[in-house]
């Protein structure tokens, strides 16, 4: 499978929400990031997709733009969701830069502007301090601990 094939998995796995799909595209080491959560690593990164999956129900992607060759590649894609601590409506912009290594994802790094997402979900508090460092660590924090919650269920 090409590359840029893997990358469509990835994504068809994600909007089918078909989470075994998705981790089948991700190296045993996978490394990912985003603004919301930071850096994560492996049992981090399959339990963040797992909670993502679970509890917007009203989750909708679209991906397009996909680009690969052997070592690197990208993808643009949106998400549109209920967020699960207010109920907001979110529309995220997201672009995804990967890195392959043995033919799978070895690396996912999301961006989008998190001031953006931050005006969405948490409304004129977000818009006001989402695109400061300040917000940036207390979401990281808080969608760790979310997690952690998460896996404990």
């Amino acid at each position: 499978m090409s590359n840029k094939a893997l990358i469509a998995k990835f994504f068809e796995g994600l909007k089918q929400q078909d989470l075994d799909m998705m981790l089948s595209c991700y190296h045993e080491n996978i490394i990912f990031s985003d603004p919301a959560f930071g850096i994560l690593r492996k049992e981090k990164v399959f339990t963040m997709w797992k909670k993502i999956l679970k509890e917007p129900r009203d989750l909708r992607i679209e991906y397009s733009s996909i680009e690969a060759d052997e070592e690197n590649g990208s993808a643009k894609w949106e998400a549109w969701y209920s967020f699960s601590v207010t109920g907001k409506l979110v529309h995220n912009k997201i672009e995804s830069r990967f890195v392959f290594k043995d033919n799978l994802i070895a690396e996912q790094h999301d961006s989008f502007f998190l001031r953006k997402w931050a005006a969405q979900a948490f409304g004129l508090k977000g818009r006001l301090i989402g695109g400061t460092s300040y917000f940036r660590e207390r979401i990281q924090h808080f969608t760790m601990k979310a997690l952690e919650r998460f896996n404990k269920k």
